[in-house]
This record gives structure tokens, C-alpha cells and sequence, in this order.
């Protein structure tokens, strides 16, 4: 009847932002101007581009705050608020990965089952 949701293989984040879009093609063939899928495929691309650009941030925060850990470290003399803080960070930071992570899968998968 429907479509299975559990079905599709979304277990790549990085296949997300390899810039090859499979829909293209797909776009060309069958979107006629002014359809709304062609609309449909564009903003999947739209949110597809952000997303990449997203998880590539996520990444430079991660390793940015991996180098203050180090240099922190490194003068010495972490009170332990200071300790506290940098843990509640590091947790949010690891959590903002997963959810932009997950979420970008989520929307391929989307994208899969709707085109």
C-alpha cells in the first residue's frame, strides 16, 4: 500500500554531502516549470546544501574546542567550575554532532521515500 519507512538505508552522513544528487537527473526528466515537485526537489537540495555546511561547522566547533581543552591543559590551574563547565560543553557539543548527524539522515530518508 504505502511505502516502508524503515526500509531505506540511512546510515552515511557524509553520502549527504558528496554533492552528487541522484534527484537531478529526475528534476531534468520529469519537472516541468512552475511543477511543484521541481519545487520539492530544489528544496530538498536547499536543505541537503545547509545541512552539509552545518555538519562541517559542528566538526570546526569540535575541533576548535578540542584545541582549548589542550591549551587549558596546558597553562594548568582548571578550577573545578571551570572543570564543570568544560564537561557540560564537551556533552552539548557531542549531542549537537549526533542530532545534526541524525537529522541529516532523517531528511535523506525523507527525500527517498517521497521522490
Amino acid at each position: 500500500m504505502g511505502k516502508n519507512y524503515d526500509s531505506c538505508s540511512c546510515d552515511d552522513t557524509l553520502g549527504l554531502c558528496k554533492k552528487t544528487r541522484f534527484y537531478d537527473d529526475l528534476k531534468a526528466q520529469f519537472c516541468c516549470p512552475g511543477d511543484i515537485d521541481k519545487e520539492i526537489v530544489e528544496t530538498f537540495n536547499d536543505l541537503e546544501d545547509e545541512f552539509c555546511d552545518l555538519i562541517g561547522n559542528v566538526e570546526k566547533i569540535e575541533k576548535l574546542f578540542c584545541k582549548l581543552l589542550k591549551l587549558l591543559a596546558k597553562r594548568g590551574c582548571i578550577t573545578p567550575e571551570e572543570a564543570v563547565l568544560l564537561k557540560a560543553i564537551h556533552d552539548d557539543i557531542i549531542a549537537l554532532k549526533f542530532i545534526t548527524s541524525k537529522t541529516a539522515r532523517d531528511l535523506k530518508c525523507l527525500e527517498r521515500i517521497i521522490l
